[in-house]
């Protein structure tokens, strides 16, 4: 099963905030903004009403171009046909209790199920069209996507998308720092599930090599390219 990093949604934030909460909201704004790569360990469970599910791996990823980028990149193409605009890079490993690959180059996703020897290939958009990946992929700063509330400043926000999108409905998105890096997403959906995404030993803005985000498909799986 495909792992669901998601879609949200949260009750709305109202539409002023007094100047404090504003400052409050700089922190939070200004994390996203400042980082264009981030690596870290994680823990995720998903817990519904009959069973709870705990995996674990590593995850990297590196931010869209912006804007501006991406339109001298566009410029750059008219004299290259091989210059393709680029969208969000990353690897989400999955190593434990079983092993499945989630990696993008910028152009294609590929979702590599190791146990059950499946590969499955989308366009890269229709993966990250979604509120936490948002968070953590877009070029636009927080508060463009975002209502942002500040529950304990530098600690803890919730977060409401400005634009609903795709079909999982969510209820609310807790967001949560520890020593001023990104701890936690915390997620549930209208039906009770709740999705929790722990990251450990972040670090952000290191170098990435970029064949991190390459994956040549094995030998013998079967393949489904939803990509024609």
């Amino acid at each position: 099963m495909m792992k669901n990093i998601l879609k949200i949604i949260l009750p709305a934030v109202m539409t002023m905030a007094p100047m404090g909460a504003l400052a409050d909201q700089r922190f939070v704004v200004d994390y996203f903004k400042n980082f264009q790569t981030l690596e870290a360990n994680f823990t995720q469970e998903i817990i519904t009403k009959d069973r709870e599910d705990t995996t674990s791996g590593q995850l990297i990823i590196e931010k869209e171009p912006s804007t501006k980028e991406q339109d001298n990149g566009a410029q750059s193409a008219k004299g290259n046909l091989n210059n393709k605009l680029q969208g969000p890079k990353f690897l989400f490993d999955y190593t434990k209790p079983y092993h499945q690959i989630l990696v993008s180059d910028g152009s294609k996703f590929w979702f590599y199920d190791v146990d059950l020897m499946q590969v499955i290939i989308k366009p890269v958009k229709e993966v990250v069209n979604n509120p936490v990946l948002q968070i953590l992929l877009s070029d636009k700063t927080l508060d463009q996507n975002f209502n942002i509330k500040t529950v304990r400043d530098r600690r803890e926000y919730l977060l409401t998308p400005k634009v609903q999108s795709g079909d999982m409905q969510i209820t609310d998105i807790q967001l949560i720092f520890a020593n001023r890096k990104i701890y936690s997403f915390k997620v549930e959906d209208v039906t009770g599930q709740t999705i929790s995404f722990v990251m450990r030993s972040v670090v952000e803005n290191k170098p990435v090599d970029s064949s991190v985000f390459d994956f040549s498909i094995p030998k013998d799986v079967d393949i489904i390219n939803e990509t024609k």
